[in-house]
Parts: C-alpha cells; sequence; structure tokens
C-alpha cells in the first residue's frame, strides 16, 4: 500500500507542447515576464494583490508545461486546461477586486460565493502543482497538516486545537498575508523573480563562460585541476543561481565529464560538482532564496547578511577545495595539459566585460540598495553588454527565449512557495508551530548546544527533496524561536538555518542536489550524496562556531576575528587532511588521522585552552614529517 501511495505521488516530467497550446504558454511566459518588470520597477502594487496575482499566473503555466505523470508527458488532458484557466481567471479576479481584498478585515468580513469557490480550486491546484513538481516529500508533509488543521479538534491533549471551519481555513490561506500571499510568494515575486531572469542572462550571453575561464586558468593546469575547476567555477554560478541543483546542472555538465577523463572515480567527480553547487546559495554577493527570506522574516538589511556570510562562505569552499587537493595528491591526479587551458587572460579577453554588471551588483548592494534594484540595473545593462560581442550577441529573438527560459525554471519554485504558504498557514492557524517550538525546547532544556544540535537534525529531516526555500521557511517558523529561546541572537538564529537548509541539498537519504549529479556522473546518488557530506563538512561545523562566537561573521576586534577564523580554518585544515588519509607529504596511518581530528574538534572549539591544546597535538603530529622533509610542508 505505501509503495502504491509514493507511485501516485510520484512528480511529473515536462511537457514538450506543440501547435497552439505552445503560442499559449509562450504568451503568459512573455505576459508574466512584462508584468514582474512593470511591477517591480513601478513598485506601487500592494504586496500581497502581487504575490496572489503573480502566483496565479506561474502556476497556470505550470499546468501547461508540467504533464500529471512521466506516462503522459505531452498530452494535456482537460484537468489541465482547467486549471490553467482558473488560475488565469483567479489573477484577474484577485486584481478586480484589491481594493476590496486590502481593506476587508480577514476571519471578519465574511467571504462571498466567488472568494470560496476560487479558494478551494487555488488550493487544490496548489497541491496538484506540488505533487507533479516536487513529488512525494513535501506533498506528505502538506497533507498531514491539512489533516490536522480539520480533524485537530479530536486529538485529546496538548495538540488538541479548537475547530475549523472551511470558510476559516480559506478566509486565512488564500486571501490573507499568512498564507499562500505571505512571505515565500513576495520574495518568489520580487526578489528571486530578478535573480533567476538576471542568471538566465548572464547564461545565455556567455557569462558562464567567463566563469569556466576563469577558473580553469587558475587552477587547471595544478593536481585536481579539472576538481578545482568544478569548485571555484560552481561556486561563482552558484552564487549567482542560488539553487543547488540548477547549479549542478549547469556546470555539472562540463565539470563531471572532465573530471572522470581526468582519472576520477564517477562518485566523486559527482559529489565534488554536488558539494562546490550547494555552497554557492551560502556565497556572497547574491546567496539565493534563501537569504532574501531572511530579509522578510527578520528585517535585517541585506548588506550585514551578506558582510557576515562572507568568512563562513569562504570556510565552506577551503574544506573543499582541500579535501579536493589532498585526494588529487594520493590518486597522483595531475591537472590539464597546459595546451588545453586558456591562458589568465584569456577570460578577460574573450568575456571581461561581464565583470561590469557582476562588480556594479556587489557595489550597490553594500551602498544599501534594495537587491531587487540592484538585480534589475545589472539585468538591464547584461543585454547591452552582449552587443559588444557577435558570437555572444543578444538579439530579439534570444532575448524573447531566455525570457521564456528564466520564466520556465520559476515554475516549480513558485509551486514550492505556493506549498510552504500552506504548511506555514496551517501551523499559524492551528497552533501546531508553538507547539513544535514548546516541544523542542523541552527536550533542549535551555541547553543551547543541545537546541543547535536538535535544530540542525529537523532541518536537515525537513530538507529530505525539499527545496531549499521551503526549508528556511519552516526552520524560521519552528526553530528559529526554539534557538532564540535559549540565548541564540535573532540574526546568528537564522543564519543557521539559512546553513542548514541548503546543507539538506547534499545530505542522503533525498540529497536532491546529488540525484542531479548522479544522473550526469552515471553514478547511485546516494554514494554521491554520502561523498558530498565528507567535502563539504565545513559547512556543517562553521554554523556551530558563528552561533556562540560572532567574530567568524566580522562582527568584533580586529584579534577577535583573526584569531577565530584562523584557528578555525586550521582546525578545518586537519579534519579534511584525516578525512582522506593524506597531508601534503604523504599517506598517514590510523592513529596521526585520530590525532589530527581531535586536534581539529580542539581548534574549532573557541577558546585559549582547546586552541592550544589542539595546535599542541598538531604540532606533535607534524613537526617530525616536516623535519624530515627539511622544513617544507
Amino acid at each position: 500500500m505505501t509503495l502504491n501511495i509514493f507511485k501516485a505521488l510520484k512528480a511529473g516530467t515536462k511537457r514538450d507542447l506543440r501547435g497552439l497550446w505552445q503560442k499559449v504558454a509562450a504568451g503568459i511566459a512573455l505576459f508574466i515576464m512584462g508584468f514582474q518588470v512593470y511591477v517591480n520597477i513601478i513598485g506601487t502594487w500592494d504586496p500581497f494583490i502581487h504575490a496572489v496575482v503573480f502566483m496565479g499566473l506561474m502556476l497556470s503555466l505550470l499546468f501547461l508545461l508540467q504533464s500529471p505523470s512521466p506516462k503522459h508527458s505531452d498530452a494535456l488532458p482537460i484537468i489541465d486546461v482547467f486549471f490553467c484557466i482558473f488560475m488565469l481567471l483567479f489573477s484577474l479576479y484577485m486584481w478586480l477586486e484589491r481594493e476590496r481584498f486590502i481593506t476587508r478585515f480577514p476571519l471578519v468580513d465574511a467571504l462571498n460565493f466567488l472568494d470560496i469557490s476560487f479558494g478551494l480550486v487555488v488550493v487544490a491546484a496548489i497541491f496538484e502543482a506540488m505533487r507533479r513538481t516536487l513529488g512525494a516529500g513535501l506533498t506528505i508533509v502538506v497533507t498531514v497538516i491539512l489533516f490536522y488543521v480539520f480533524l485537530g479538534h479530536f486529538i485529546e491533549g496538548p495538540f488538541y486545537h479548537r475547530p475549523i471551519d472551511l470558510e476559516t481555513f480559506l478566509d486565512h490561506l488564500v486571501f490573507t498575508i499568512n498564507g499562500v500571499g505571505g512571505v515565500p510568494m513576495r520574495v518568489a515575486a520580487t526578489y528571486v523573480f530578478v535573480f533567476v531572469t538576471l542568471g538566465a542572462f548572464l547564461e545565455a550571453s556567455g557569462g558562464g563562460d567567463f566563469f569556466y575561464k576563469f577558473a580553469n586558468s587558475i587552477a587547471g593546469g595544478y593536481a585536481g585541476g579539472p576538481a578545482k575547476v568544478a569548485v571555484i567555477s560552481s561556486a561563482a554560478f552558484g552564487t549567482i543561481s542560488g539553487s543547488p541543483t540548477a547549479d549542478v546542472a549547469t556546470t555539472g555538465a562540463f565539470t563531471i565529464p572532465l573530471m572522470k577523463r581526468m582519472g576520477y572515480s564517477p562518485i566523486f567527480a559527482g559529489a565534488v560538482e554536488t558539494t562546490a553547487s550547494t555552497g554557492g546559495a551560502l556565497l556572497p554577493p547574491i546567496m539565493g532564496t534563501a537569504a532574501f527570506l531572511m530579509v522578510e522574516f527578520t528585517g535585517t538589511p541585506y548588506r550585514e547578511i551578506v558582510i557576515a556570510s562572507v568568512i563562513p562562505a569562504l570556510i565552506y569552499y577551503f574544506g573543499c577545495f582541500m579535501q579536493v587537493h589532498f585526494r588529487s595528491l594520493k590518486e597522483n591526479l595531475i591537472g590539464l595539459p597546459r595546451e588545453e587551458l586558456p591562458h589568465f587572460g584569456d577570460a578577460f579577453r574573450d568575456r571581461g566585460e561581464f565583470l561590469v554588471p557582476l562588480g556594479l551588483l556587489i557595489f550597490l548592494i553594500l551602498k544599501g540598495y534594495t537587491p531587487t534594484l540592484a538585480g534589475l540595473v545589472c539585468l538591464a545593462l547584461t543585454v547591452p553588454i552582449s552587443w559588444l560581442r557577435k558570437d555572444a550577441r543578444m538579439d530579439v529573438e534570444r532575448i524573447l527565449q531566455t525570457m521564456l527560459l528564466s520564466v520556465n525554471r520559476l515554475a516549480p519554485l513558485i509551486a514550492a512557495c505556493a506549498a510552504a504558504g500552506l504548511v506555514v498557514g496551517g501551523l499559524n492557524i492551528t497552533g501546531l508551530a508553538s507547539k513544535f517550538i514548546t516541544l523542542i525546547g523541552t527536550i533542549a532544556g535551555g541547553n543551547a548546544l543541545l537546541a543547535l544540535v536538535l535544530a540542525a537534525g529537523v532541518l536537515l529531516l525537513l530538507g529530505m527533496g525539499m527545496p531549499l526555500p521551503v526549508v528556511y521557511i519552516l526552520g524560521a517558523s519552528l526553530i528559529a524561536p526554539v534557538l532564540t529561546g535559549v540565548g541564540i541572537p535573532t540574526f546568528r538564529a537564522h543564519l543557521f538555518i539559512v546553513f542548514y537548509s541548503a546543507l539538506s541539498a547534499i545530505t542522503p537519504p533525498v540529497a536532491v542536489a546529488a540525484y542531479t549529479a548522479a544522473g550526469i556522473a552515471g553514478a547511485d546518488p546516494m554514494a554521491i550524496g554520502w561523498q558530498a557530506v565528507k567535502l563539504g563538512v565545513a559547512g556543517f561545523v562553521v554554523p556551530f562556531v558563528f552561533a556562540f562566537y560572532p567574530a567568524i561573521m566580522l562582527q568584533g576586534s580586529f584579534l577577535e576575528i583573526l584569531w577565530i577564523t584562523g584557528t578555525t580554518i586550521l582546525g578545518i585544515l586537519f579534519w579534511t587532511a584525516a578525512v582522506e588519509g593524506y597531508f601534503f607529504w604523504g599517506k598517514m596511518g590510523i592513529l596521526p588521522r585520530l590525532g589530527l581530528v581531535l586536534a581539529g574538534i580542539l581548534l574549532i572549539i573557541p577558546g585559549g585552552k582547546t586552541d592550544l591544546i589542539g595546535l599542541t597535538i598538531g604540532i606533535v603530529l607534524l613537526l617530525p614529517k616536516i623535519k624530515e622533509r627539511g622544513g617544507k610542508v
């Protein structure tokens, strides 16, 4: 029975439209693009109305693009036509009735017949869109929440809630900012839309080629060159896309086959790309959806989030890079032949103009402009910059194709954000969020470290098969209050959640980024996921450091920042060497590896005594080998 349920919940596949419906889908997509550019530039629409109108338009397109199941990928059944037309009508209805919905008192002013009818179909459409694009994981979570909304008053004990009728449910979840038109959808309609579009335009105009050539010219000729190129290029592209799976699919198509050709196993090649791509969601200047959501949830200026994330993100990539280096030395994997490498100047000569919009983006964000405005300015600059070179020139046809591509990429994310709205609304209307917070807080017993460990476990569990923004939204609703309740400041608590929300993409058993890499590498996704966890070990450690010691987030005196950062980096270096069983000079036995693990733990735990003991253990283990090599590491 369980197997049949999961088969029924299996996601569909992209539909290859033909004829009239292809033109209809293209027309809807282009209308969405024009509508979004207009609203985000003018900025006078009510945020709730903007969010729900955008959601309706996007879901109407999704029902044309996504089939109900893999078996009927190209057919267009009547139910899809119905949902497509109905969601278009819902968007029109919300726009026509905007004044009433902006000024009414939710849960006090009664809904009329049309409101209830639209609300019922919208919930059904969101549920079906979620099932098609995201599969069983989130669908089961939402189903459980909805059952609890309507049946929770039959449960005795602490999980009882008052009876909730259908009108109250629809009012709360569809027609207020507490449901599908809340923070997730508002962020998707502004920040996410802009940066997904910017990423698509950079990719279409040759910006991705710049990152690849630049990384190759720096690291391609050294030991493990192709893998190091994957780390650097995926980091650079990932900070723009903000999506681990999209980054794996884009850069992995080049880097994974290249790594395999140079002698890496398919599992390791897929894991390197998976780990590097996942870190893009943590790497400034853009960081992706979760950081934008954090702005809304905490009220923290985006610039502060970017600055605080620089060192933690770089340490994440340092750990991945060094483990790749040690694996390459251990297996004697040399870099690419010199004749196959671009020169350092080639990237700048061939595509260097793309530094202008990216540099401007960083400048505007650091100057305090909103990410949406900064992204739109850079987007507007990308097209004329592409005209400088004939092979990258974006004509009208390519611009239209890129617009369609970006909207198509957004459709599944909109389904995820709408589903997250249902979950958050269900948690709030039933009071389940506060009950869950009380439960976790009771288990933690006021212990901040135990609360962080429990939070990390819950976030990784929630992240099984769910998109990063959904994991963060659930974490912000359920986990953040627990962490703040045990003394973790709000900003650090939410950044902790951002990190672990991203890391859920590489954590088995359902590591979504690893599954994408497995298709390219031709390897077991589970094995890729576990290897990616080893490569990304720094990412699992650093959030615990900044939760207690904000110096690693560039908060504190210069000496504090230098000391905490330096000891953390040294601890991660020892860990990566112990994981691979190899240091700069050669292989290590089991005892030195265990010793370096202990030294790494002590160095990562901030404190004068622990740092001194860890450093002493490391020196005792490594000094004899350094002496043998005449002082050379």
